[in-house]
């Protein structure tokens, strides 16, 4: 019986009208070769274009210009030289060993309260897509988010350690992982 690991993570803003969490899914037995390969790529952004470990890749503020990722800048002030980096690094996401990724994804018009109900109502969307693939493939898993990334109503209640609904995960065995698609993306209706 095989073992996944999903660990997410939020974006999207009322502003936008997005309300997205992604996700990176490592099989258990590809575990340990997925982080030596990240830490090859960020060894090379380092080596390449002076970008260290600890400079968080975020989209909105990397490739918008914002801030200064790099040691070099003038590499920082180009934004060309951003989105040809994100560029290699999602080409080096997409070679990482037993890595799929994926998003959960609704646009909305809510703002204030509605907007946090409908970011938990996603949650739970997601949550539910990783229950489905779990059941169809006869696997197990765990979810992993920061605690910031859980909408608040998600966890009240709940104990101060757990991060995620209640444990769901009942395997199933009517589909091979091998048949499901690298990249996946449901968009909640």
């Amino acid at each position: 019986m095989s073992f996944r690991w999903y660990y997410v993570d939020d974006s999207g803003s009322p502003q936008s009208g997005w309300i997205v969490y992604g996700f990176v899914q490592v099989a258990a037995e590809d575990w340990s070769a997925a982080p030596d390969h990240w830490l090859r790529v960020r060894n090379y952004l380092l080596s390449a274009y002076g970008i260290d470990a600890y400079t968080e890749l975020h989209a909105y503020r990397f490739i918008n210009g914002r801030g200064n990722p790099s040691k070099d800048p003038e590499w920082n002030r180009c934004k060309a030289l951003r989105h040809q980096v994100a560029v290699e690094v999602l080409q080096a996401v997409a070679r990482m060993p037993g890595v799929r990724v994926g998003a959960v994804a609704r646009h909305t018009d809510a703002r204030r309260d509605a907007y946090a109900r409908e970011q938990l109502d996603v949650y739970r969307c997601f949550l539910d897509s990783v229950t489905d693939w779990l059941r169809a493939t006869g696997e197990y898993g765990t979810v992993v988010v920061e605690r910031a990334t859980v909408p608040a109503r998600a966890t009240e209640g709940a104990p101060a350690t757990e991060t995620s609904a209640p444990d769901r995960r009942r395997p199933g065995t009517s589909a091979s992982s091998s048949e499901l698609p690298r990249t996946l993306l449901a968009l909640c209706p």
